[in-house]
């Protein structure tokens, strides 16, 4: 168990959390990726008990047997549970300051994957810094992409 911190994009949900970082998943349910926007939602499931807000988030259901923590000021989605879970949160791996402390341990709902986007292993690889115009973006904003 590792005691990691995250929260949204502006910074009004924070939370910490006791949390196993080798039991994550990837979501491929269509509903995770309407309620995202991407192709597939990397997530871990903690124990409700263990997550100590600093700024809590709004809940939309997104389904008739889930519904979604997110941040309602910038829109940040925070994690998924089932309408009729009190215990369980499944957090975005996304939102965490340290995603890279995760690994996956398994897909879920396989059935709705799509197979152009489950190894992306071999493709080209460009850094943000190598693209002009995001380099130029950053540069007017005065300031670094964010890591």
């Amino acid at each position: 168990m590792e005691e990691l911190s995250g929260g949204c994009q502006c910074g009004r949900v924070r939370y910490s959390v006791e949390v196993e970082p080798d039991t994550a998943y990837a979501c491929h349910c269509t509903v995770c990726r309407k309620a995202t926007g991407g192709v597939w939602i990397a997530l871990v499931s903690v124990p409700l008990n263990r997550i100590h807000w600093q700024g809590k988030p709004d809940w939309y259901q997104s389904s008739a047997i889930g519904h979604r923590a997110f941040c309602p000021k910038c829109g940040t989605p925070i994690g998924f549970a089932f309408v009729d879970d009190l215990i369980d949160l499944d957090l975005t791996v996304g939102s965490f300051d340290r995603p890279d402390r995760f690994r996956p341990a398994q897909n879920r709902c396989v059935e709705s994957m799509l197979p152009g986007w489950t190894n992306l292993d071999n493709l080209p690889a460009e850094h943000a810094d190598k693209d002009e115009r995001t380099r130029r973006n950053w540069r007017e904003a005065q300031s670094g992409p964010p890591r």
